[in-house]
């Protein structure tokens, strides 16, 4: 719940929360340095997501189509991941040898765990503002470090990033 909590703070700092002040007026409020440092940063996320080719349905994914959720969904799982670590809660679930920090990214991918038809797998990479499921999992964790070190993945783990993008 954390990571969309997370999810939804982050927009407020994307190129569409740039548009509206603090009191929800329709009044950009970024400096040009600002919006000149979100445009050079975020090109990375353009690119990695349009990079992407989903075999099952054999197209590339829209990575300027899902930018504002794609830079969301890779900010929400890192301020979620830095709130838990914050709290000093110990309790594990009995019979399963996973750490809390484990038990934090299995919750995390869980919420994206989902079977999709190949037509809606299709109409959602051509038409939805969000990337399938399996993307909003596996990318914003490559892009995050402390997955990988929670998990202990290889340099060469597809899940071990090695030029991440991060946006702030």
């Amino acid at each position: 719940m954390g990571a969309v909590i997370g999810h939804e703070i982050t927009h407020g700092f994307d190129d569409e929360g740039a548009q509206f002040d603090d009191e929800g007026n329709l009044k950009n409020w970024w400096s040009l340095s600002t919006e000149e440092h979100f445009t050079n940063r975020s090109q990375c996320f353009v690119e990695q997501y349009g990079s992407i080719n989903d075999t099952r349905v054999n197209l590339l994914l829209n990575g300027r189509n899902t930018l504002g959720e794609n830079i969301a969904d890779n900010g929400g799982i890192r301020e979620a991941f830095r709130a838990f670590q914050s709290s000093r809660r110990d309790a594990l679930l009995p019979g399963l040898n996973y750490s809390r920090e484990q038990l934090f990214f299995i919750s995390y991918a869980n919420t994206w765990c989902s079977l999709t038809r190949t037509e809606k797998l299709r109409q959602s990479i051509l038409y939805d503002p969000h990337s399938p499921p399996k993307y909003r999992t596996n990318i914003p964790l490559a892009n995050y470090h402390e997955f990988s070190r929670v998990w202990n993945c290889p340099k060469e783990s597809p899940m071990e990033n090695k030029e991440p993008c991060v946006l702030w």
